[in-house]
């Protein structure tokens, strides 16, 4: 594993607050692939302390499992509608 990935946790930071690093580390991704979510929407948005970028710990967990529970509820979907479907043609 490259060192580009493996993060340990920022000392400047609060337990309530994440920078760019401490999401790296939790996600196991690099800053990188951090800021493309951020960019993207794939994660909350942060606000900002100065020149930094902080995420509410609090929010970025609630906001992943708020997400977990939608794709749980869209492939319950799916497999209910695959399991109603007809093979009458074969």
């Amino acid at each position: 594993m490259s060192n580009e990935t493996c993060y340990e946790r920022s000392s400047d930071t609060s337990d309530l607050h994440w920078n760019e690093r401490d999401l790296a580390a939790y996600y196991g991704v690099s800053i990188r692939t951090i800021q493309r979510w951020t960019r993207s929407g794939q994660l909350p948005s942060p606000f900002c302390m100065g020149r930094k970028k902080l995420w509410m710990r609090d929010q970025v967990v609630m906001w992943m499992h708020e997400r977990g529970a939608k794709a749980e509820a869209e492939a319950e979907k799916e497999r209910l509608r695959l399991a109603n479907y007809s093979w009458k043609g074969r």
